[in-house]
């Protein structure tokens, strides 16, 4: 034959005549359309006919064989020279065997179009019906391009997959009248002449004797071809030729041979007429069959793989009903052994009935032998490796052969292993893909247990669907749910509360065994149980995976970074060999590409149950503590991404109750750095109650002067100040201060910070003096001990422009503020949230000198690099977007920024609540807005609101809390005089012709609360 070479830019050529060491390729199915556009092996060779409607079909075969790896095609069409008699004879005789070659085989239906828009039902339908209708299934040659190749992939008028012959399995069968059995394994011997002349009924050729000529690769036979002789000389010379290949062959007598062992079906369970769903699975369990021999289905216990094998025995019974069906449990070897003397019985094994004699080999050479016709082998529950394979040369030997030794070979032996762990699964299906079994898809999972529990009127889908979830759509554990409801005469609502209760509850009903006729009698019927049995396995094989599995289990169950469990002290080969085991067993399954893990919720429940029974669920509580203490970042700046990634595995473990001193440290130092990210993310409530946590746990373990209990004094105190609760703040910064100062020194980085904060808190209570004192002092010792470089020198000078800030010393703030920002940007880089708090300052200080262009500007980045870093719904970017609107309403009024201030207002309320000093601080702009648009009532409204938050938040005599409240009296005695349709001046503000003074209103609005920092330096901790 000759093949036409697919390049990578797409042109074909072709290639020499080959008679061995054939490449792999792929051949095209098509029907002809007129000949004088389908191209010609002269056109191909000359390079021509590329116009063709023909050349198109040509080109689509190339493109595909070129995205399943294949470098070469066949095309009837023009990989034949029609016009060499002798060519064309011997193409027509090999044509059948050229099909069974190719990898693939291309079926382009000229007349299929693929539907529109459609819902997915009648899209089916649509398919279905265009497909039976094709023209392609009218002809005669087109016979045995569907019986030959093993694989058959069936594309639309616009070149767009519709299915492959296994897929499409009953619409063919339909369609053609051809036995399942032949569009799965074509074989010849299995077919009389009359049933396959039979398939060609309602076909036509070209030519009359084609219908014959067509049929002698399927009947395995070579006639010289005699056009002109008509279809009935072609048909008896078909007829003659096929007799005297059987009676030469023998092969009637081979089927005799066969026929005479009458086929044994050893499946000891019946056929469960209520098998839902898996319809993918016993698909693809059929496809793998067609191409290999060996097989294997794999998942978790309890999962459904024993009932797919049994389902799948009931299929294979009828659809090769004179094939015989072995059924062998080899869960252990005594099992496994009797299951083959039953064989020898069943079956009248010659030898093995003579004692001496081994009747394990004697089985399996008879198994191996094909005179012996063909069978299934379905090895069901082939869990234990050690059973099957030697793993470790120099460890003691069993006192039986390995399993995997007496396991037959053959053209004729099919195998299904069912297992738990893939590895075994692997290496009996020769190293190919297993199968492997999820979970039911939530519509079967519900019709399953509604054939289990018949729905009554007061049990609604939802509750089947609620009860579905919280058993995982795991088989086993529907049935053995429903045979406990049933059983106890409970409700399906009721059932679902007991399984709400609480974890423990949902592992006591879990290990409920209950009778299943569809299981071994001597089998655990419990998930939890079923579970057990493989952890203990596990445990014993394979210790390293039983330690790696107790610790996963003590996390959150999804998303589990390999890099965490990585700083577990093994080996890496250990390590991997571990992973490896575990996924073998489906207890975790990769995500990401293996960059992650999960682990279904039952799993973990059910191995903290095996630990507790062990009584290892402390040691392994303690262990996952210590390791997340170690690996979970400090939560400032820089490490929000690694935290986000570990934080729900952190607060897995950070929750439980830990008895020993050593361990709690741990839990302190785990809840502090949780305290500082939640803080950071936005979340205020958790952070506050884990570091309230740290703190109890720190004081009573170390006691209330230890350096890291006043650590947690000042993350609590910082975060006191950044909520407003300046008093609370005051008090527990001059606390750790005061001790910080004798244990460590004035020049001490944790000292200055402390009363670096304690001095920005005073001045945000008017106590301006000690503020200033303080961090002037403070900048001065940096400055000589640690550099103007370091982070505590550049946040101590934060800290003073910030105290001059409160001062409304703009001018005499701003060259510190462009040092510091300069510095920052240097230091920290410019997306820092100290260098975003610096040019916050720095555009506070130009607002306040009227700078307001510039300061717009500042604003304006501050709130694009605030969204970026920390969210659009963080305080800090709602507190940065609440300043830029200011600094704008401060110019001019714009509606562009009352919706923008409105929409940040709804969000603080949402994120933060209608109290917090940021919601409250954007009402306030609001209010000197719509006083600006001389909308009195509605500033009125806002600017009462504002008074009572600033009273909430700082007390009645701050300056913000007075300033709010001149502004509210103000508005009140312009309400009240607006009725005249002139707004009346109040004498203290002054008047300009009967409207307040932009100018006026600046200076009555310049004590501003001003940009303060939620984020402490990283320095800190």
């Amino acid at each position: 034959m000759r093949l036409l070479e697919c390049t990578a830019d797409g042109d074909l050529s072709l290639t020499k005549d080959l008679f061995k060491d054939i490449p792999p390729y792929a051949i095209l199915s098509h029907t002809w359309g007129d000949d004088d556009q389908e191209i010609t092996y002269k056109e191909v060779m000359d390079g021509s006919g590329k116009s063709k409607a023909g050349y198109r079909k040509i080109q689509f075969c190339g493109e595909q064989a070129r995205r399943d790896s294949l470098e070469y095609i066949w095309v009837d069409t023009c990989c034949i020279n029609k016009g060499d008699p002798v060519e064309l004879q011997k193409s027509i005789n090999s044509m059948f065997l050229w099909y069974k070659n190719a990898v693939k085989c291309y079926v382009y239906l000229a007349d299929v179009s693929m539907p529109g828009d459609e819902d997915a039902s009648e899209c089916k339908i649509a398919i279905e019906s265009k497909f039976r209708t094709a023209k392609w299934f009218t002809r005669g040659w087109t016979l045995q391009e569907l019986l030959a190749p093993s694989s058959v992939d069936f594309f639309s008028t616009d070149y767009r997959w519709i299915g492959d012959k296994f897929s499409l399995e009953r619409l063919i069968h339909e369609r053609t009248g051809i036995p399942v059995e032949a569009l799965r394994r074509y074989d010849p011997k299995k077919f009389s002449l009359d049933e396959r002349v039979a398939w060609t009924a309602k076909r036509e050729t070209k030519h009359e004797e084609d219908m014959a000529y067509s049929l002698l690769g399927m009947c395995n036979i070579f006639l010289p071809l005699i056009y002109g002789e008509g279809r009935e000389n072609a048909f008896r010379r078909l007829r003659e030729e096929v007799g005297r290949s059987v009676e030469g062959n023998g092969v009637d007598k081979l089927d005799d041979l066969a026929a005479k062992k009458e086929p044994k079906f050893t499946v000891p369970f019946v056929r469960d007429p209520k098998f839902i769903g898996r319809v993918d699975v016993i698909q693809e369990m059929t496809k793998q069959l067609d191409t290999r021999r060996r097989i294997a289905i794999c998942g978790i216990g309890g999962i459904g793989k024993s009932q797919i094998a049994i389902e799948y025995c009931y299929i294979w019974k009828h659809r090769y009903p004179e094939s015989h069906v072995f059924w062998i449990h080899t869960s252990s070897f005594d099992q496994f052994e009797q299951a083959y003397r039953e064989i020898a019985k069943q079956m009248s094994i010659p030898g093995t009935e003579d004692p001496q004699s081994d009747t394990l080999v004697l089985v399996r050479d008879w198994l191996n032998t094909l005179e012996n016709g063909s069978w299934l082998l379905i090895l069901d529950n082939a869990d234990d490796i050690d059973l099957f394979f030697e793993l470790d040369s120099t460890a003691n030997k069993p006192n039986h052969p390995y399993i995997g030794n007496l396991l037959p070979r053959n053209e004729n032996c099919f195998m299904i292993t069912t297992t738990r762990d893939k590895r075994i699964g692997q290496r009996l299906s020769d190293q190919e893909e297993e199968i492997t079994i999820d979970v039911l898809p939530p519509k079967d999972a519900e019709q399953l247990l509604v054939s289990k529990i018949p729905r009554s009127e007061d049990t609604s889908s939802a509750d089947f669907h609620c009860l579905n979830e919280i058993l995982g759509n795991i088989p086993l554990a529907i049935t053995q749910a429903a045979a406990f409801i049933r059983e106890n005469s409970m409700t399906v609502e009721s059932y679902i509360k007991e399984l709400e209760a609480s974890d423990s509850d949902l592992q006591d009903y879990m290990d409920e065994s209950l009778p299943d006729p569809r299981r071994y009698p001597d089998s655990e019927n419990s998930v939890a149980r079923t579970w057990k049995l493989s952890f203990d396995q596990i445990a014993k094989q394979f210790p390293g995976a039983a330690d790696l599995l107790s610790l996963t289990v003590q996390l959150d169950r999804q998303a589990i970074p390999k890099t965490l469990l990585s700083h577990i002290e093994y080996r890496s080969i250990d390590f991997n060999k571990a992973l490896g085991t575990l996924q073998a067993y489906s207890f975790i399954r990769a995500e990401k590409g293996g960059s992650s893990f999960e682990i279904h919720r039952l799993v973990q429940l059910s191995t903290l149950r095996w630990l507790s029974l062990r009584h290892k669920k402390t040691e392994w509580q303690e262990r996952s503590l210590e390791l997340m203490a170690k690996t979970f970042p400090h939560g400032y700046y820089g490490t929000w991404e690694e935290c986000e990634t570990l934080y729900l595995h952190a607060k897995s473990v950070a929750k439980h109750e830990y008895a020993h001193k050593a361990v709690r440290v741990q839990q302190a130092e785990l809840l502090e750095n949780l305290a500082t990210y939640d803080y950071n993310q936005g979340r205020s409530e958790a952070a506050y109650r884990q570091s309230n946590n740290a703190l109890m746990i720190r004081e009573s373990e170390l006691g209330e002067k230890h350096l890291d209990a006043l650590t947690t004094v000042n993350s609590l105190a910082w975060m006191y100040e950044s909520d407003g609760n300046l008093a609370e703040s005051e008090i527990q910064f001059r606390r750790t201060s005061k001790t910080f100062l004798e244990v460590l020194g004035n020049t001490h980085p944790e000292t200055l910070w402390t009363t670096n904060k304690l001095a920005k808190v005073l001045s945000m209570q008017g106590n301006f003096a000690e503020a200033e004192t303080m961090v002037r002092q403070n900048l001065e010792i940096s400055r000589i001990e640690l550099g103007n470089k370091h982070e505590t020198t550049i946040e101590t000078a934060t800290a003073l422009a910030f105290v001059l800030l409160n001062q409304d010393k703009n001018a005499e703030a701003e060259p510190i503020i462009r040092n510091s920002l300069q510095l920052c940007e240097e230091v920290f880089g410019e997306k820092h949230p100290s260098t975003l708090e610096c040019k916050g300052n720095l555009a506070f200080a130009l607002s306040g000198q009227e700078k307001y262009a510039e300061a717009e500007l500042m604003f304006r980045h501050t709130v694009e690099v605030s969204r970026e870093i920390l969210g659009n719904t963080h305080r800090g970017t709602l507190d940065a977007i609440n300043r830029l609107c200011w600094v704008i309403i401060s110019q001019k009024f714009d509606a562009e920024v009352e919706h923008l201030l409105r929409q940040n207002i709804q969000t603080c309320e949402c994120m933060l609540g209608k109290t917090h000093q940021v919601t409250i601080n954007g009402v306030y702009y609001l209010a000197w807005l719509f006083e600006k648009k001389e909308e009195y009532e509605e500033a009125l409204t806002l600017y009462e609101r504002a008074c009572a938050g600033f009273e909430s938040i700082y007390g009645s005599q701050h300056s913000s809390t007075l300033e709010c409240k001149r502004r509210y009296s103000a508005m009140l005695d312009i309400s009240s005089t607006s009725q005249m349709n002139v707004p009346a001046e109040i004498s203290e503000m002054g008047t300009n012709n009967g409207v307040i003074s932009t100018s006026k209103r600046r200076s009555r609005f310049s004590k501003l609360l001003p940009w303060r920092s939620h984020q402490k330096p990283s320095s800190h901790g």
